[in-house]
């Protein structure tokens, strides 16, 4: 069993650091190029985030694709009975052994992802 909990948690860990941090290179790429082209153009308006995209690259890991798996102590979430305010800031502020995801994850992206775990009542 021991073994067992030693390679879960590598491959978690390995998983966390292949999805790393933010990427802020589109953003800020985007924004100034908007900003310096001609002013009567209107800016676009940013993509919706795709809250099952969100959710495969960084939860399905510890809770599985239909949120029943809790490896490492994570929370069946169609047993949850948290809003999806209390949602939001469990993903940002991160619990026991769930890191936080604020300032890793935008707001969208944590908002859309909160929304997806929504549905598997």
């Amino acid at each position: 069993m021991s073994k067992r909990l030693i390679i879960s948690s590598l491959f978690l860990a390995s998983m966390f650091m292949a999805c790393g941090g933010p990427n802020n290179n589109s953003n800020n790429g985007s924004s100034s190029s908007s900003s310096s082209s001609s002013s009567t153009k209107t800016p676009a308006k940013p993509k919706a985030v795709n809250g099952a995209m969100v959710y495969k690259k960084n939860c399905v890991v510890c809770h599985g694709a239909n949120g029943r798996m809790a490896l490492n102590g994570a929370k069946i979430l169609p047993e949850s009975t948290l809003t999806l305010e209390e949602r939001i800031m469990q993903i940002k502020k991160g619990k026991g052994a769930m890191q936080a995801y604020e300032g890793v994850l935008s707001e969208a992206a944590i908002k859309a992802v909160a929304e997806y775990t929504m549905k598997f009542k």
